[in-house]
């Protein structure tokens, strides 16, 4: 299977069966993987590294982490991302309703929501799944289609949403 390197972006072959059945577009080649020292590489410091917005959740679909990207993208300093739910993180339109994002009738349908938690139970990554969902935005309640990835990092998934206004 042909991956993407997400440090030098290069592309490189993988000959591991159980990698070639998962739906993942980006790793981490040979050679970046050989100059990390990971002993002293935080996961923050990986993340900071890629060029894609990425935010860390944990099986509450709380946000403990984030990369600058994230940062820039959804215009929120770390302070307002980290520990809060995604759809506050993210602006989605009913996490503002009185039982909060995660509690509401909407939430059983969101597809953000519903691809991290399916990858805490099967252990499997999403690709590029759409997802379309009312963001806030500056310009008032935007309809937005959005594609979802997301892969399973020890006891969080890492989430990557692009299209975000």
């Amino acid at each position: 299977m042909e991956l993407q390197c997400a440090i030098c972006n290069e592309d490189y072959i993988v000959f591991n069966e159980e990698i070639s059945q998962r739906p993942v577009s980006h790793g981490i080649c040979e050679k970046c993987f050989s100059s990390l020292n990971t002993s002293q590489t935080s996961i923050n410091d990986l993340i900071n590294g890629l060029e894609v917005p990425i935010l860390l959740v944990n099986q509450d679909g709380t946000i403990v982490s984030n990369n600058f990207n994230a940062s820039d993208k959804l215009r929120k300093t770390p302070e307002q991302i980290e520990g809060n739910p995604g759809g506050d993180v993210v602006g989605c339109a009913y996490s503002d309703l009185p039982e909060g994002c995660g509690h509401t009738i909407h939430c059983t349908e969101c597809t953000i929501r519903n691809s991290v938690m399916e990858t805490f139970e099967s252990e499997k990554g999403v690709l590029l799944r759409k997802a379309y969902q009312y963001i806030k935005t500056s310009n008032g309640t935007q309809y937005t289609e959005l594609l979802i990835s997301t892969e399973k990092i020890g006891d969080l998934v890492l989430l990557q949403i692009k299209n975000l206004p």
